[in-house]
């Protein structure tokens, strides 16, 4: 933030106000990690992946997950970790992958 007042750059007030968070935040989630253990799920996990993995295998980033779950589906959605969210049109399909996971789950609770 001086870096940028320095510059004659004004962020907007509540990207500044985001900005200085940012350390208490990464501190908050390095501690909830580090303290986080999970319980093995006995039910479906569904894996929204990127199609980009960076060089990991499908194989590697499922073993973490089926460790933790009876079953895992994965479903590819391209980008990468971040462009599937922040790209326009991959947001729209990841969008419409996990309403239609949704809607197969509203419809296992209605046959119950």
């Amino acid at each position: 933030l001086a870096d940028y007042g320095r510059m004659g750059v004004t962020l907007p007030g509540e990207l500044a106000q985001h900005a200085r968070r940012l350390p208490t935040m990464l501190k908050i989630t390095l501690e909830a990690g580090r303290q986080y253990r999970p319980r093995f799920y006995d039910g479906t996990v569904t894996l929204f992946r990127a199609a980009d993995t960076g060089g990991e295998t499908e194989e590697t980033l499922l073993q973490a997950w089926q460790a933790a779950a009876a079953h895992v589906e994965a479903i590819s959605i391209r980008g990468s970790h971040h462009s599937m969210v922040l790209d326009a049109e991959n947001a729209r399909l990841l969008a419409a992958r996990i309403e239609e996971c949704m809607r197969r789950v509203d419809h296992a609770v209605d046959m119950v």
